[in-house]
C-alpha cells in the first residue's frame, strides 16, 4: 500500500508543470494583452486603498489581471493551471499572481460572480496548482520589490489571502519599505507550504524580522489560530521567531483588517513576541482551540462502556487491610456495547438534501474485520435508529445497551477526535451527475470538474442511496456507465453511427446527439432561460427509434439504464431529480395516459413537484419515442416539444457491433462536452438566422432548434464530422415540418395532401374516399378512415394520429360518425375506372355502405386550393361520382434545388425509367414509377424499395456517361 501511494505521489508531481514554463504562458505578451485589467477591476483596487500608479505598476509585471474564461492560447503545456483545449479556463474575476522565485506559478481568482460562496479560488482544480520544484505545495504568494536584490530583505511580514497580502505589499512599498518582502497565503495555511519556507529561510538574512498581521476576529478563529501556531512551530524548528503585529483587533470590524488600517497606524502597531500573542488569546477566549469532551462511555480492549466502582474488590482490600483513606478506589470495565467505532468521515449535504452524517468504522469485539457504515443525521436522534442503521448497514448483528444521549455523546467526542486528527470535511452528492459547485461524480471513483477536467477523487462522497423523505425511506437507480476518458470516444461514436445508420438515419442520431450533449448543461440552461425543450422521436415500430435514443444516451453513459417503459410520475421525477445533467428517454409511453402531456409540459420549465414533504425538480432533459406525436392533443404541451420524425430507412446490418463497440467508450468523451458550457450568445445567433427561416413555426422553434443543433455540430466538431450534414438535416427536414407543423388547420391539409399522393398510386379510391352529397343537399369528402388510415401510417408516418384528424375534421364542421356508399372492391373499383376511361359506358360496379368520415368538400377545397378536387367533368353531388383526392405535394422531408427540366420532347419521363432525384439536397438515382395526374410530382423508388413523392422539376433523366 505504501508503495502504491508513492507511486501515486511520483506520478503526480511528474504530471505538473515547471515553474519556467508557467512562468511562460502566464507572462506572454499575448495573454497580458487579452487578459488586461477591466474598468471594474480597476475601480475595485483603487477603492482598497490603490494607487493608480501601484495598479498600472502591478499590471505591468503581470501580478494582477482581468481573467476571462475562453481566452485563447494555443499549444499551452499539458495539465497547466487555467488551461483546457487552447483556451483559458476556470472563472471570469480579479487574478491575482502568485509569484516564486520571480515567475508566476498561478492565480487566485475573486470570482465576478460567487463561485459557491467561496471568496477567492485557485483558477483550476488544486491537483494541477501545485508546484512541481515543491514536492506539489500549493504556491505562497510572495510579494518581493523587484528591485530589491539579492538577499537584501530586511522584513519579512505575513497576513492571508492572496489580495489582501498584495494590498499590504503596495502600501508599504509606497512608504519607502521595498526591502519588505509580503506574503501571503489561501485560507491561512501558511504552514502548508513548508518546502517554500524552508527554501526561503535558506536564502534570509539572519537579522530578518518576520512579524505576522491577524486580521481583525482571527484571534477568535479556531481555524486561523491553529495555521498561526503551525506557523510559528515551523519557524521556531529552523531556528526563527515569528512576532505579531497588534493594534487591538479582538473583534471582527469592518475597516480593522491589516490592509485596511491607516498605514501609519498599522506601522506604529506594537509588535509581540509569539508567548506575548498566545497569552492575550487565551485571556481573550480561555477554551481557544481546545474542544469540551461531552459526558460519554469509553472505550477498552475493543468494547464499549464505563469504569465503576468494583465494590467486590474494594471489600476484599478493606478486609484485608489494603486500604487507605485517600487511596483511587479499584475499578472495573463495565461494557454497553461489544464493538468500538471511530469516525472516518464527516459528511454534509446541500442545504434541504438528505445525506449530511458520520461515515464510522466499525469491529465487533474480538474481530479481526472492520465494517463502514454511514449513519445520516435523520437517523442519529435516538438509540433503537442508530442501533438499526448500525446492524443493517454492516449486516452484522451487535450488542448494545447505549441510551441516546449515550450515543449523542459518543458520536460528538468521537467527531471531535476526527477533526483533531485532521479530519476533512466531505461532501453528499446530491444526485448521480453534476452537483452544486459545478463537479461531476459518478461510480467507480469517476468525477469531472466544473470545466471538464478528469479526476480520480476528491472530498465528494458519492452513493447511489438516496433518502425520499423524513419516514427514511430510500430508493436506488440503475447507475450509468461512465467510461473513462478518452481522445477518441466522440469519433468512434460518430464513425459507429455513420457505419450503422447510413445517411439519413446519421443526421437523425447526431440531432439525437446534440439533445443528450445539451442536456448535460440542463440546469445551466434552465437558471438563464428558464426552459429546455423535450424531444420527441416519432415513428412506427422498426424505424430504430429506441437504437437511435440508445445511441445518443451512450454520450453520458445512459445507453442501459436511461430507456425508462412504463413508469409512473413518481418514478419518472425521481430519476429527473436524482440525474443530474443525464438526459433519459421514455420508451413508448401510454397513449391514452393525460398525466404523460402534463409531466412534459411541465418539464419544460423544471416545474418542481412536491412529495411526502420532499421537493423534486428535474436536473435532467427528457426525451421518448413513439409512434404518435406526443402532447398532440395537448396544445401547450406540443408547442414545447421538438418533433423528429423517423422515416423507414434501411440500416447496414454489418455495422451494428461496431456501433454497439463505440457506444460503450462514448461516454469517455464526457469531459469535452462538459467543457462547451453553454455559449448563450453563439446559440442566440444561430436561433436568429434560423427564425427567417421558418415564418409560420411557433416562437420557440427557432431556439429549440438551433440548442439542439448548435451541440450537434459541436460533436461533429469533436469528432471529424462535417457539421453541414446537421445543417442539412435541419433546413430539408425539420423546418419543413415545422414551418408546416403550427399553421392553422394543417393535420387537415396534410391529410388530404397524404389522400391526393396515395390516389396518384391507387391504394385510395372510391372504395374508401369518396364524394358524398347529404340529403339536405351538403357536399361532403367521405373518407372510411379503417381503410384509409392505415395506408396514410405505412406509407408517411403521420405526426399526427388518426385521433387528431378526426378532431380537426370535427372543427372543421365534419362528423365523424357519416355513412356512404363506396366502390364494393379496390379492385371492381380499378376494374371500372380503365374501362370508363376506354370509353365503356356500359359497364357497372357494386357499391356498399360503410361508415366514415364527412370532411366538408369547400373546406378541403380551401385546404389545397391549387388542386381540383373532383374528376373532370364529373359532378360530387351524386354517390356515383368520381373519388375525390388531391394531388400529391413534395414530401415534407425534401428540400426542392434548382433543376433544369428536360426539354418537352422527353417529357413526361416514362415509367420504370432510372432518373436522378433531388431528395433532402442530395442528388440520388432512383427509379420512376408513377406521375400525379397534372404530371406535377413524380414518385420515385431506390433500390432498397423506399418510396419518395418529389416535385417535377427535382427529377431528371439519367444518362450514362
Amino acid at each position: 500500500m505504501q508503495a502504491e501511494r508513492e507511486a501515486a505521489t511520483r506520478a503526480h508531481l511528474d504530471s505538473l508543470v515547471p515553474l519556467a514554463d508557467r512562468h511562460k504562458v502566464y507572462f506572454s505578451p499575448k495573454l497580458l494583452s487579452a487578459q488586461a485589467l477591466t474598468t471594474a477591476h480597476r475601480s475595485e483596487l483603487i477603492r482598497r486603498g490603490w494607487s493608480e500608479a501601484m495598479v498600472d505598476y502591478f499590471e505591468s509585471l503581470g501580478w494582477l489581471r482581468s481573467w476571462k474564461v475562453g481566452t485563447p492560447y494555443q499549444n499551452h503545456p499539458k495539465n497547466l493551471a487555467g488551461f483546457g483545449r487552447n483556451r483559458a479556463t476556470g472563472n471570469d474575476g480579479l487574478a491575482i499572481s502568485a509569484v516564486v522565485k520571480g515567475k508566476i506559478a498561478g492565480f487566485q481568482v475573486k470570482p465576478d460572480e460567487s463561485v459557491e460562496g467561496r471568496k477567492y479560488v485557485w483558477i483550476s482544480r488544486n491537483e494541477n496548482a501545485g508546484l512541481k520544484e515543491f514536492g506539489g505545495e500549493l504556491p505562497l504568494f510572495l510579494w518581493r520589490h523587484p528591485e530589491t536584490e539579492g538577499n537584501a530583505i530586511a522584513h519579512v511580514e505575513v497576513s492571508e489571502g492572496a489580495l489582501k497580502s498584495a494590498t499590504i505589499a503596495q502600501r508599504v512599498w509606497a512608504e519607502g519599505k521595498t526591502d519588505w518582502l509580503v506574503i501571503g497565503a489561501g485560507g491561512s495555511n501558511w504552514a502548508s507550504a513548508e518546502t517554500q519556507w524552508v527554501n526561503l529561510l535558506q536564502h534570509l538574512p539572519a537579522d530578518a524580522t518576520i512579524t505576522l498581521s491577524p486580521d481583525s476576529g482571527a484571534i477568535k478563529n479556531p481555524h486561523v489560530s491553529r495555521q498561526m501556531s503551525k506557523l510559528a512551530d515551523l519557524l521556531a524548528s529552523h531556528g526563527r521567531a515569528l512576532t505579531v503585529r497588534w493594534w487591538g483587533q479582538f473583534a471582527k470590524v469592518s475597516g480593522d483588517d491589516p490592509d485596511e488600517i491607516a498605514i501609519n497606524e498599522f506601522l506604529k502597531a506594537p509588535i509581540l513576541t509569539w508567548e506575548q500573542y498566545t497569552a492575550i488569546s487565551d485571556a481573550a477566549d480561555p477554551v481557544k482551540g481546545k474542544s469540551l469532551l461531552w459526558d460519554a462511555p469509553t472505550s477498552y480492549q475493543g468494547q464499549i462502556g464505563r469504569w465503576v466502582v468494583d465494590k467486590a474488590e474494594l471489600a476484599r482490600m478493606k478486609a484485608a487491610g489494603e486500604w487507605a483513606e485517600g487511596m483511587e478506589p479499584p475499578k472495573r470495565f463495565r461494557p454497553n456495547a461489544n464493538f468500538d467505532f471511530q469516525v472516518e468521515a464527516e459528511i454534509e449535504a446541500d442545504p434541504g438534501q438528505y445525506g449530511a452524517g458520520l461515515r464510522l468504522r466499525f469491529q465487533r469485539e474480538g474481530e479481526d474485520v472492520s465494517r463502514v457504515v454511514t449513519l445520516p443525521a435523520e437517523s442519529s436522534n435516538d438509540a433503537r435508529s442508530i442501533y438499526a442503521t448500525l446492524t443493517r448497514g454492516a449486516g452484522r448483528w451487535f450488542a448494545s445497551t447505549l441510551t441516546t444521549q449515550e450515543w449523542q455523546g459518543l458520536l460528538a467526542n468521537r467527531q471531535i477526535e476526527y477533526r483533531e486528527r485532521g479530519g476533512q470535511l466531505y461532501r453528499m452528492v446530491s444526485g448521480i451527475g453534476r452537483q452544486s459547485d459545478g463537479s461531476w461524480v459518478f461510480p467507480g471513483g469517476i468525477e469531472y470538474t466544473a470545466d471538464g477536467q478528469f479526476r480520480e477523487r476528491s472530498k465528494w462522497v458519492y452513493t447511489n442511496e438516496f433518502r425520499l423523505n423524513e419516514a427514511g425511506e430510500t430508493t436506488s437507480l440503475k447507475e450509468p456507465s461512465i467510461a473513462k476518458p478518452s481522445d477518441t470516444a466522440i469519433p468512434d461514436w460518430i464513425n459507429g453511427l455513420a457505419g450503422y445508420f447510413g445517411p439519413t438515419g446519421f443526421a437523425q442520431a447526431l440531432f439525437l446527439g446534440g439533445f443528450v450533449a445539451a442536456g448535460v448543461h440542463f440546469d445551466t440552461i434552465q437558471e438563464q432561460e428558464g426552459f429546455f425543450p423535450i424531444l420527441n422521436a416519432i415513428g412506427s415500430a422498426g424505424v430504430s427509434k429506441s437504437v437511435t435514443a440508445e445511441a445518443a444516451l451512450a454520450l453520458v453513459g445512459q445507453q442501459d439504464c436511461g430507456m425508462i417503459a412504463r413508469a409512473s410520475v413518481p418514478q419518472i421525477y425521481t430519476e429527473g431529480d436524482r440525474r443530474h445533467g443525464l438526459a433519459f428517454c421514455l420508451d413508448d409511453p401510454d397513449r391514452n395516459d393525460p398525466n404523460v402531456d402534463e409531466l412534459l409540459k411541465g418539464w419544460f420549465n423544471a416545474l418542481t413537484r412536491s412529495v411526502t414533504g420532499k421537493t423534486q425538480k428535474p436536473h435532467s432533459p427528457i426525451m421518448a419515442t413513439s409512434n404518435h406525436a406526443i402532447g398532440e392533443s395537448h396544445p401547450a404541451a406540443l408547442s414545447r416539444i421538438l418533433q423528429v420524425p423517423f422515416p423507414k430507412e434501411p440500416v447496414n446490418g454489418d455495422g451494428w457491433d461496431a456501433m454497439r463497440e463505440a457506444l460503450v467508450g462514448a461516454s469517455g468523451g464526457l469531459g469535452q462536452i462538459i467543457a462547451l458550457g453553454y455559449p448563450k450568445a453563439a446559440i442566440s445567433e444561430y436561433a436568429n438566422t434560423l427564425r427567417g427561416k421558418l415564418p409560420d413555426a411557433h416562437s420557440r422553434v427557432a431556439h429549440n432548434l438551433a440548442l439542439v443543433g448548435w451541440y450537434a455540430k459541436a460533436l461533429c466538431r469533436l469528432g471529424g464530422a462535417d457539421e453541414l450534414v446537421v445543417d442539412a438535416y435541419i433546413d430539408n427536414t425539420l423546418i419543413p415540418l415545422y414551418n408546416d407543423a403550427d399553421k392553422a388547420g394543417d393535420p387537415l391539409r396534410l391529410f388530404i395532401s397524404q389522400l391526393s399522393a396515395l390516389k396518384s398510386n391507387d391504394r385510395v379510391g372510391r372504395w374508401n374516399a369518396t364524394p358524398h352529397t347529404t340529403k339536405d343537399g351538403q357536399k361532403w369528402l367521405a373518407v372510411n378512415m379503417s381503410s384509409v388510415w392505415p395506408e396514410i401510417e405505412d406509407r408517411f408516418n403521420p405526426v399526427y394520429s388518426r385521433e387528431t384528424i378526426t378532431q380537426a375534421i370535427e372543427q372543421a364542421g365534419g362528423s365523424r360518425r357519416g355513412t356512404a356508399r363506396f366502390h364494393e372492391s379496390r379492385d371492381a373499383s380499378l376494374h371500372y375506372r380503365r374501362k370508363t376511361q376506354d370509353g365503356d359506358a356500359s359497364v357497372k360496379v357494386g357499391t356498399v355502405p360503410g361508415r366514415c368520415v364527412l370532411l366538408p368538400l369547400e373546406l378541403a377545397k380551401s385546404l389545397a386550393s391549387d388542386v381540383e378536387l373532383s374528376a373532370p367533368n364529373q359532378s360530387t353531388e351524386t354517390e356515383e361520382s368520381e373519388p375525390v383526392a388531391t394531388e400529391p405535394v413534395q414530401s415534407e422531408s425534401v428540400q426542392s434545388e434548382p433543376v433544369t427540366p428536360e426539354p418537352q420532347s422527353i417529357f413526361p419521363i416514362p415509367l420504370n425509367s432510372p432518373v436522378v432525384a433531388v431528395i433532402q439536397g442530395a442528388r440520388l438515382y432512383q427509379t420512376l414509377i408513377a406521375w400525379s395526374p397534372d404530371l406535377s410530382f413524380a414518385c420515385v423508388q431506390s433500390s432498397s424499395g423506399v418510396q419518395t413523392w418529389v416535385a417535377r422539376g427535382c427529377v431528371t433523366p439519367f444518362v450514362d456517361e
